[in-house]
């Protein structure tokens, strides 16, 4: 019975080792130096960008991106957990093709994926459709292995009317997991989707308001074989969010609020303040309160512009003593 109870224990290990990449298609890089966080411009604004982030005690990270669209763009990232490279390539037929390369240190676990596609372009937006496919394998030990198989279905919605931003995203995942452990073999049947939706909307010069919404399914089938133990679960959840954002040009103020099925809420706010021409200095404060207690936590950063096209961004978030470093080019 000891070696059925660490046999389960082995499956949340295994799973919770690969979801940074278990679940959905290959994302762009997003520019880390932004402090606009409801808009109604066009998100396909190339750019490269650097960022180095450090924790007092803890993970360390680079990486690296270049993003020419939603559909092309590569990163590279590397730290002392994991190592991540993916990239995506969108041709003139409209026809796309993402690959992805996860290695998690430590476990031994790797894996790859696919996502091949398709966008149609319109007037004022695109729609893009993909189909995910992933395989990983995890040796833990002599005595623990896991072999994987994901296969996904995603589309996504942008669209800009006059002073408008409307986007949706909707996926469909079915991971089927193998694990060997000792003398048992485990069977895993893993079903996700979910669909995302946001909406903003500008109002007069300086004002944007947004609300969005993210509704989640899962299902959870694991099987023992030759033990006779199957464990089922299905679990859902939703969130809705409103918030906005005020530039007068005198400094950028930024709010959201955000509240769960069970109840747990979110108060986001961040203020930027330029100085000296080319500096900005920036405070956000976030609170959360849920259902076993509540926290609340504040992070200051200083951005400095060297040209309309480029800037360095130095974050610190005391409570955990996080440092990061990030630069942005324009193209």
């Amino acid at each position: 019975m000891r070696r059925i109870g660490m046999t389960l224990l082995v499956i949340t290990i295994f799973i919770a080792a690969m979801t940074s990449v278990a679940m959905g298609a290959i994302n762009p890089p997003l520019d880390r130096t932004d402090e606009r966080w409801y808009s109604v411009d066009d998100e396909e604004q190339p750019f490269v960008q650097g960022e180095i982030f450090a924790r007092e005690g803890g993970p360390w990270l680079w990486e690296g991106s270049y993003y020419l669209n939603d559909q092309t763009f590569f990163l590279l990232s590397h730290s002392n957990e994991i190592t991540y490279c993916s990239g995506s390539y969108l041709w003139e037929s409209g026809f796309f093709l993402g690959i992805g390369y996860d290695d998690v240190h430590g476990v031994d676990a790797k894996a790859w994926e696919y996502s091949p596609g398709y966008r149609w372009n319109l007037d004022r937006g695109y729609l893009a459709l993909s189909l995910n496919y992933q395989r990983e394998s995890i040796n833990h030990s002599e005595y623990s292995k896991s072999k994987a198989n994901l296969k996904g279905i995603e589309a996504t919605w942008i669209y800009y009317p006059e002073n408008m931003k409307i986007r949706t995203n909707l996926q469909w995942d079915r991971r089927e997991t193998s694990i060997e452990h000792f003398e048992n073999e485990l069977y895993v049947d893993d079903r996700y989707s979910n669909v995302s939706y946001s909406v903003n909307y500008k109002i007069g010069d300086n004002l944007v308001v947004g609300i969005g919404g993210l509704y989640e399914d899962m299902k959870y089938n694991r099987d023992v074989k030759d033990v006779g133990i199957i464990i089922r679960s299905s679990l859902y959840d939703y969130n809705y969010n409103v918030g906005f954002t005020w530039d007068p040009k005198l400094f950028i103020l930024n709010g959201t609020y955000e509240w769960r099925r069970n109840d747990d809420r979110t108060i986001d706010a961040g203020l930027y303040i330029p100085f000296l021409k080319d500096f900005q200095f920036g405070v956000e404060y976030w609170r959360v309160d849920y259902q076993y207690g509540d926290y609340d936590e504040m992070s200051y950063s200083l951005k400095y512009l060297f040209s309309e096209d480029s800037a360095l961004l130095l974050g610190f978030r005391p409570e955990f003593e996080e440092w990061t470093l990030v630069y942005n080019r324009s193209l």
